[in-house]
């Protein structure tokens, strides 16, 4: 592991102020499911997108190109996260 213990201990140590501020507030959601979110964002805004163009006319060919470049980046942004939580898991069958 990158760091060993003590580093993993001190990322734990800044940590603990957002679980106590959390459970100050009734929170008790964990990270991962923070982390879920912006990566379920993603395909809604794929979507999005998708019916953006859909409605777009065929004269404005710059607000086409503004939605397919968009598009695109969000297309790629998807499959990068697939493949990399792909690479993890062929790690983990080691």
């Amino acid at each position: 592991m990158v760091g060993g213990p003590n580093r993993r201990i001190a990322c734990i140590g800044k940590a603990i102020p957002l679980f106590r501020k959390q459970l100050s507030l009734g929170d008790r959601t964990d990270l991962g499911s923070y982390l879920d979110k912006p990566i379920q964002r993603m395909t809604s805004y794929s979507l999005l997108l998708q019916e953006l163009m859909g409605e777009c006319s065929t004269e404005n060919t710059q607000e086409r190109r503004n939605l397919r470049a968009a598009m695109e980046m969000v297309q790629f942004q998807l499959q990068h996260g697939n493949d990399l939580l792909a690479m993890d898991a062929i790690r983990e069958c080691d």
